[in-house]
């Protein structure tokens, strides 16, 4: 995929990103509060919660949660799971590891889906149906848009779809998805961080 080194941030990328950036600060304060709150008021049922899940799905469960969820919008996020697999008594380090290899098999899943969505005439009318913007950052700026999107709060599996719509190589692709597992380890951390302080 052809990367235009030279970019610069149009003043309108330059708000859009801030934004999103505003929104990531924001949502890594409500993952404490939640793992707070959650431990506080809804302790019990998350521990219910966390057993069924682990009784019935373990840790692959938390991959192929991962995994679906990065590949189509699914309106509860991945993080969810990884959280209730670490309150059901599934070590961090595996969590991370299953949620890591779900997320960049899953973006790899995407990255194909949008190499053939890119050949039907009704891709540009997907992409604004979900964002547009994410789209427009990935023919601008490649794979810095790529690393955003792995960070920032948007969905990352339209940015998969846009990569597989300008050609990224697979290899590329699932080299930098890898920092996915940063991404989860800070989220997950931030959750567990909150949920120790509210008695968990």
């Amino acid at each position: 995929m052809h990367v235009n080194a030279a970019a610069t941030l149009s003043p309108e990328d330059r708000r859009t990103l801030l934004g999103f950036a505003a929104r990531l600060a924001a949502v890594l304060l409500l993952l404490m509060g939640a793992g707070a709150l959650a431990a506080a008021l809804y302790r019990e049922p998350m521990l219910a919660a966390g057993a069924w899940f682990v009784t019935h799905l373990g840790a692959p469960g938390v991959g192929v949660a991962f995994f679906v969820t990065d590949v189509l919008p699914v309106p509860v996020p991945p993080d969810t799971f990884a959280a209730m697999a670490l309150v059901g008594g599934i070590p961090f380090s595996v969590v991370v590891a299953w949620a890591t290899a779900g997320s960049v098999l899953g973006g790899t899943g995407a990255l194909f889906f949008g190499r053939w969505l890119a050949r039907r005439g009704w891709y540009r009318r997907v992409m604004e149906r979900f964002d547009s913007r994410v789209d427009q950052w990935v023919r601008r700026y490649g794979d810095a848009a790529l690393v955003a999107i792995i960070f920032l709060p948007v969905p990352f599996e339209v940015g998969a779809w846009a990569c597989g719509a300008m050609g990224m190589p697979v290899g590329r692709f699932m080299a930098f998805a890898l920092l996915r597992g940063v991404r989860i380890t800070l989220y997950l951390g931030l959750f567990v961080l909150g949920w120790a302080g509210g008695g968990g």
